[in-house]
């Protein structure tokens, strides 16, 4: 028994799984685009009155209209230069680069929600459940993977929120304030981010529904109108990305003939979330389990469980703020290294990172993430039992969720994250469209970690044990029959996956006549005459009848007889078949003739009934 005794235990290799918490991990993964045109003339550029038809084109032109009423042309004014700035503003802010007359842009469908009980949004799919944002998605394929490997161990980040639900009153942590997030006055207020700040003035009872990431749905009776313009580009946005079909009874976006339901059903705007995003970096929900007996599965499944019921005490993942992956990659270098420095069993334990994102870097640069990235290779430290560990590497692996849409697989997101996988020593990106890609990306790459023993005289899964899932390993063996047997003792395979045998077989000769197995074929002088016999015909010619003689010299006697019928079938007869003992043929199992007697019967078997001299 090694060290460690019938306590040895394989040492589990430790994934830092980070989750995007943006908020637009509340859109689908599928992806649209959407497009408003304005046709004859170029608002960035026009100097007269808009043309007939086209004071609502697109989203801005209606904007721009909104906030000054004179730019639509009536009486002597015309589109002059503040009508083109506004214009030229508001394009800017919802689409970016160069002014134009068409608004077009790809992004996935607003869900107003993740699906949870507490904010479940709207069913798009006419499934009856509200299942398709990203987020959701997300929880479930997560869900699947840490439960189905135990055979490493899982930390849980998101990136860094401030958490409200403290009881008021109190000063609560910016953009929180106090709340009656329950709707009721028996309760004590907490802590909560109202989705009424999403947006600007908006028309009562439709507080945060005119946001592009809010997380309230919204009921029938809502419209773009409802929607503020004169602070901002809410009713533009709305516009342009058609938030007023993402309402109760409107005809979905995403299939285009599924009816929307937003819920809870009576009153689908949930108003309240504990959570604000930061641009700071990322932050550690769950760690490693304590032990390497233990697990922290219940831990990890309270955050994606879609329940955060009491609001205040109970923890779940959600959607807001930013994608700050430059920051949150340093957060996580700095954990990784602190646990494997306090580990004793690195370097033979392994770190990974799997960080999934739903779009780029928008904190810092890309450029930052990528050197983030980078800072995972080659690591140095001092273990806790006082090993030196250089040249630590921990691969990052970066998942792409629905980052570029169906006609443009190589956009500039992709090209992004390829940049920060390949920093990270991964060669590139892995992209997933939806909840069974992510399942399958995150399985793979936690396989691919899993830790078993090779035959290979090393310790690998860290249990104070060598090739100990090899048994037989150093036992004695042989290889080959005959002459060509050798001896030897089983040892690793070239693909350290199992034992064979250290000796080679040796070369077959031809037979001889020495009571060897000179070929090797398991027969001792087969095909050989080692009696000195002379052949009288060859084996082929099949010459070796009933003489008891060994015509072909195969040391077989009579092996070409071939048993015939024989006898008669005539009155009390009945045919046998050859047989051949010892040379001598003869018949049997028949019935031969026997002396004829007077009993009707043909006993001698010449055809006559009763054949006598004397009449019966």
């Amino acid at each position: 028994m090694g060290a460690g005794g019938a306590f040895a235990q394989p040492v589990k290799n430790r994934i830092s799984v980070m989750v995007d918490s943006s908020g637009s991990m509340l859109m689908t993964p599928e992806i649209i685009t959407y497009t408003e045109t304005c046709t004859g003339w170029n608002p960035c550029s026009h100097t007269s009155d808009p043309p007939a038809g086209q004071t609502t084109c697109n989203p801005c032109v209606s904007d721009t209209i909104n906030f000054r009423p004179s730019c639509n042309g009536a009486g002597s004014a015309t589109w002059d230069a503040t009508c083109r700035s506004l214009y030229q503003t508001c394009y800017s802010n919802l689409i970016g680069g160069t002014c134009g007359a068409v608004m077009s842009v790809s992004e996935g469908i607003q869900t107003r929600g993740d699906g949870s009980a507490e904010i479940p949004g709207c069913d798009l799919n006419g499934d009856g459940v509200a299942n398709e944002s990203r987020m959701y998605q997300a929880k479930e394929a997560l869900q699947d993977v840490t439960a189905t490997f135990g055979e490493v161990e899982f930390s849980l980040w998101r990136y860094t929120q401030i958490t409200g639900g403290q009881t008021c009153p109190t000063t609560c942590a910016s953009p929180h304030e106090c709340e009656d997030h329950d709707n009721n006055a028996g309760t004590p207020q907490v802590c909560a981010i109202d989705a009424d700040r999403l947006d600007d003035a908006t028309t009562a009872g439709f507080e945060g529904q005119c946001a592009m990431f809010t997380w309230t749905g919204s009921p029938a009776s809502f419209s773009c109108a409802n929607c503020d313009f004169a602070n901002g580009f809410d009713r533009a946005t709305c516009e342009l990305f058609d938030l007023d079909r993402v309402k109760t009874g409107a005809t979905s976006l995403l299939n285009g003939t599924s009816s929307v339901s937003c819920f809870p059903s009576a009153d689908p705007t949930h108003r309240f979330i504990r959570y604000a995003g930061q641009c700071t970096g990322g932050e550690q929900l769950v760690n490693f389990p304590a032990t390497g007996f233990g697990d922290n599965y219940a831990q990890i499944f309270e955050w994606i469980d879609h329940n955060q019921n009491p609001f205040s005490t109970t923890n779940e993942l959600r959607a807001q703020g930013g994608t700050p992956i430059a920051a949150s990659l340093r957060n996580m270098r700095a954990a990784v290294l602190a646990n494997a420095t306090a580990d004793t069993k690195t370097p033979c334990r392994k770190h990974q990172v799997v960080f999934l994102t739903d779009g780029g870097e928008s904190c810092e640069s890309v450029a930052a993430a990528v050197t983030a990235a980078r800072t995972f290779q080659n690591m140095s430290f001092t273990n806790a039992s006082g090993v030196n560990v250089p040249d630590y590497d921990v691969p990052v692996y970066v998942i792409g969720f629905a980052v570029c849409p169906g006609g443009n697989p190589n956009c500039q997101t992709r090209m992004d994250l390829n940049q920060i996988a390949a920093a990270g020593g991964t060669g590139q990106a892995i992209l997933v469209q939806n909840q069974l890609e992510l399942q399958l990306a995150l399985a793979q790459i936690v396989a691919s970690s899993v830790v078993s023993e090779r035959c290979n005289n090393l310790d690998d899964d860290c249990d104070v044990l060598v090739d100990e899932d090899f048994p037989g390993k150093g036992t004695a063996c042989t290889v080959g029959v005959g002459t060509c047997q050798r001896n030897g003792q089983l040892v690793c395979t070239g693909d350290q996956l199992g034992l064979q045998c250290s000796a080679t077989p040796g070369t077959p000769s031809a037979e001889i006549c020495n009571g060897l197995d000179d070929n090797c074929n398991g027969l001792i002088d087969d095909g050989i005459n080692c009696t000195g016999c002379v052949p009288q015909c060859s084996q082929a010619a099949g010459c070796d009848v009933c003489n008891n003689i060994d015509e072909d010299c195969d040391t077989r006697i009579d092996e070409n007889f071939v048993t015939q019928p024989c006898g008669v079938g005539t009155g009390e007869c009945n045919p046998g078949m050859t047989t051949c003992t010892s040379g001598t043929l003869s018949c049997s199992g028949g019935q031969g003739p026997t002396m004829e007697v007077c009993d009707n019967q043909d006993d001698d078997c010449d055809g006559i009934v009763d054949g006598m001299t004397q009449p019966c």
